[in-house]
């Protein structure tokens, strides 16, 4: 086979595998369309149907947050609801966000370096505007900070469409703790009970939503993970023990001092 023959027979290769892609994403585009698609439509409009009432009734939920030093709870009236989509005829996110405001700035005194920078970094981690007045000491050691907390708390609930794996990742920022928790749903799980359960949560009515039943197939790839980390470790603490084994077996065998000693002065025969 020339040369021009063997780069036209790779490129008639590569072409193929490139269709080939090309026609798989096509298909995954379209299952995403036929089956994921129209409940990501029906979470907008369930939402968007939820925030007109909230903003209309203009009746802020109680959120309670870790604000306060020592991860003590404070109360913030949560409010302001705005639902953006990125498109209505191939939606690949919805995500709805929200404000949690202080009825006035707090006032907070922390005493202690190593207290005053955990609980900034406290405040950082949910990106909350605030002022900090430090003192310090005659070494110019910190010694004691005022906090005044302005806010307010960012929060959303953002759902993004996995157009691969045909799901859809349910993403909730700062909604009970700082940053993000990612959670997956199947296209079984998202329905208007699901969305109720969602909704009560957001808006406070409902600690338990987090606790999300995991389905069989779930459960037994948790299964099969443990059993082969299960096995892991035992082949692993098997090599060890052979090792130690090993190891003794060599120490045993080792001449002592004193047999080392007494073989270079054994006379020669």
């Amino acid at each position: 086979m020339g040369l021009l023959d063997d780069l036209k027979k790779k490129t008639e290769e590569k072409k193929a595998t490139e269709e080939q892609a090309a026609l798989s994403q096509q298909e995954l585009e379209q299952r995403y369309q036929d089956e994921i698609h129209p409940q990501m439509l029906d979470i907008y409009k369930y939402f968007n149907e939820l925030i007109e009432h909230l903003n209309f009734l203009e009746q802020p939920s109680i959120a309670r947050y870790p604000l306060l030093p020592g991860n003590e709870k404070t109360d913030l009236e949560q409010q302001n609801y705005k639902l953006v989509i990125d498109s209505t005829q191939t939606t690949r996110n919805v995500m709805l966000n929200f404000e949690c405001q202080f009825p006035e700035p707090i006032e907070v005194e922390v005493n202690g370096q190593e207290k005053i920078e955990d609980y900034t970094e406290l405040l950082k981690s949910y990106k909350v505007k605030y002022d900090r007045r430090d003192r310090k000491d005659s070494d110019f050691k910190l010694v004691h900070s005022t906090f005044t907390v302005q806010g307010p708390v960012h929060g959303s609930v953002n759902f993004v469409g996995d157009v691969p794996n045909a799901r859809v990742d349910l993403i909730l920022r700062n909604v009970e703790r700082p940053g993000s928790v990612k959670h997956v749903l199947n296209k079984e799980q998202l329905n208007e009970e699901f969305l109720d359960r969602l909704a009560k949560y957001l808006i406070r009515e409902n600690d338990d939503f987090l606790k999300l039943e995991i389905d069989d197939s779930a459960k037994e790839q948790i299964r099969k993970f443990l059993e082969e980390a299960e096995k892991q470790r035992a082949e692993e603490l098997a090599e060890a023990e052979r090792r130690l084994k090993e190891e003794e077996e060599a120490e045993k065998n080792k001449p002592g001092r004193f047999d080392t000693i007494l073989n270079k002065i054994k006379p020669k025969k």
